[in-house]
């Protein structure tokens, strides 16, 4: 009986380590017989893969015969092959035709992807999608090859990430990608992800010429979703979560803290703080400052449909994010309806909405960071009677952040967005777009009196305030500002047999104009009315500001495709401008 038992195991493990040592060979080509080299063979679900060598011949084991193989290739449409019995799979990959003919966003319109001379990245809405931000820009990481994205800020409402294509072009100048939605000059992070059809990169000169000086670093196209003839379609897309530091410095305490430095006096005094901690302190500065769960939600909703004649995509959004340290706290509000009309034939409208209010909430000081890390543990942040200290440093950093007030910024942003095409003849198209948007900006900065006591029995405490001379102080400011967009083109496009010929021309304007108040006042009556009425009116001070600028540009465009072989693209562009 026990021979009957070994040898069933035996057939056992000799039939497993069968089932997972299977070897497949063979060699991928193309439809005219050459092979291919690069193409990637992967086993489906697994990570274990290899690709073909310069004549197309591969070799790979995979776990057992239900393994099922992929091959992919750039430009080629994807292979799933089951293994089963088969010990060779040669595999002949297809052109991915669906791939070259895919119509991208180009200056001033569009082109199919073979026919591009520069070099374009598209990235779509599902990848933005993914990932847990409130900022589009910082979304963008690791999604475009030239594409750097730096975060240097995690505070709500501001930790929108630099962009960089293609490095850095100028070293006194704005190395910042020129960022167009839907064709108009604007905010990559004031768009909502939810809105994003997709987002288009040039990154090369070719690419981005006709846009002339202004794209000298890069140039984003961002195209919002529109909708499609039929049933009305609604969506919804939130989520809720919190944030944490992933990457804090240990902080020592107080006893270690003596241990490095040698005072063993000290160590043993400081085994006292249980019972008194007033008298020995040991404060983690980094947990007292970093006491929020950083909760975040976002939440949108979006409408879609209509019929031939008119179609209206219709969303809003709401985004909520706090901060790890007090007082920090970003709201969004935004709503967007894009509609479009079917006129006739001829004739095509679409008219666009956009509004976006912004709430942002920050503490006054703004070194609290810095001086909160290098705080040591010794010095005692508050009292057990419940005032806050003053550290020998000079300065209590949690304590600023939850007594030194708050600046507010508010913002309101409303574009509609025009567009008129007329198609009199076939191939022959004219284009013009109105663009006008307002903008309203508040800020207030309120920095009231606060006190610390440097001794846990002082009765005499120090006053201390964000302000002038330590006085408390009210500082507002509004801005106002207004700009008007406008773009006319004409583009013809022809095939000839083999020939393929576009052409496109246009007339581009810009107007901007800003006005600025501000105001401020010290020494209030009432210390916990930040009102300026209530401020002295011995040290009151008052600003204000008006500036404009245009644009007038003139551009063309010629393209040429023979075969879809060998493609010719000129640009050409002249800019007026009254900053010159």
């Amino acid at each position: 009986m026990k021979k009957c038992y070994l040898m069933l195991l035996v057939l056992f493990f000799s039939a497993s380590a069968w089932a997972q040592d299977v070897q497949v060979t063979g060699t991928i080509t193309d439809n005219t017989g050459i092979g291919l080299p690069g193409v990637n063979v992967i086993e489906k679900g697994t990570s274990n893969g290899t690709s073909s060598a310069i004549d197309g011949k591969y070799t790979i084991s995979v776990s057992s015969r239900d393994a099922v193989l992929v091959f992919s290739f750039i430009g080629f449409t994807a292979k799933e092959i089951v293994v089963g019995d088969l010990k060779t799979i040669s595999v002949v990959m297809e052109e991915d035709a669906i791939g070259l003919d895919e119509v991208v966003a180009v200056g001033y319109g569009v082109q199919r992807k073979s026919d591009l001379t520069g070099s374009v990245e598209v990235i779509k809405a599902d990848k933005l999608q993914r990932q847990a931000s409130f900022q589009i820009s910082s979304a963008l990481q690791g999604t475009v090859p030239g594409l750097t994205v730096l975060q240097s800020s995690g505070e709500p409402g501001k930790d929108g990430a630099t962009l960089r294509v293609r490095g850095v072009g100028s070293i006194n100048a704005s190395n910042n990608p020129l960022v167009l939605v839907d064709g108009v000059e604007g905010d990559l992070n004031s768009v909502d992800a939810s809105d994003i059809e997709s987002i288009t990169i040039l990154k090369d000169a070719g690419a981005s010429a006709i846009y002339g000086s202004r794209a000298s670093n890069g140039v984003i196209l961002v195209t919002t979703k529109r909708a499609k003839s039929g049933k009305i379609i609604g969506s919804y897309n939130g989520y809720m979560g919190f944030q944490d530091p992933t990457n804090q410095p240990e902080y020592l305490g107080s006893e270690e803290y003596y241990k490095l430095i040698g005072d063993d006096a000290m160590v043993e005094a400081y085994k006292n703080n249980p019972n008194d901690p007033d008298n020995y302190p040991n404060v983690n500065w980094v947990d007292e400052m970093f006491s929020e769960k950083g909760k975040m939600q976002y939440h949108s909703l979006s409408l879609s449909g209509g019929s031939d004649f008119a179609r209206v995509q219709a969303s809003f959004s709401y985004q909520d994010q706090d901060g790890n340290i007090p007082n920090f706290n970003f709201k969004r509000y935004q709503g967007r309806v894009n509609s479009d009309f079917t006129v006739n034939k001829y004739l095509k409208v679409s008219l666009d909405v956009n509004y976006r209010k912004n709430e942002r909430t920050a503490p006054n000081s703004g070194s609290q960071l810095r001086d909160n890390y290098r705080q040591i543990p010794t010095y005692a942040m508050r009292y057990s009677n419940g005032n806050w200290s003053e550290p020998p440093t000079g300065g209590n950093s949690v304590a600023r952040v939850l007594l030194g007030g708050v600046n507010v910024n508010n913002s309101d942003y409303f574009r509609a967005r025009m567009k008129v095409e007329f198609e009199p003849v076939k191939d022959l198209k004219f284009s013009a777009i109105y663009s006008p948007e307002i903008y309203n900006a508040y800020t207030s900065k309120w920095a009231p009196q606060y006190e610390l006591f440097d001794a846990p029995d002082s009765t005499t405490p120090f006053t201390r305030s964000f302000g002038t001379g330590n006085e408390a102080q009210l500082s507002k400011s509004y801005t106002k500002s207004t700009t008007d967009n406008f773009t006319a083109t004409v583009d013809y496009s022809k095939q000839i047999a083999e020939h393929n010929f576009s052409f496109l021309a246009g007339y581009e304007s810009i107007y901007y104009h800003e006005e600025s108040l501000g105001a401020s006042r010290y020494s209030f009556v009432v210390p916990d009315f930040p009102v300026l009425n209530n401020g002295s009116q011995a040290n009151d001070s008052n600003s204000g500001g008006e500036h404009h600028y245009g644009l007038v540009s003139y551009f063309g465009r010629a393209n040429y495709a023979f075969d879809n072989r060998y493609l010719v693209s000129f640009n050409i562009r002249r800019d007026g401008s009254s900053r010159f």
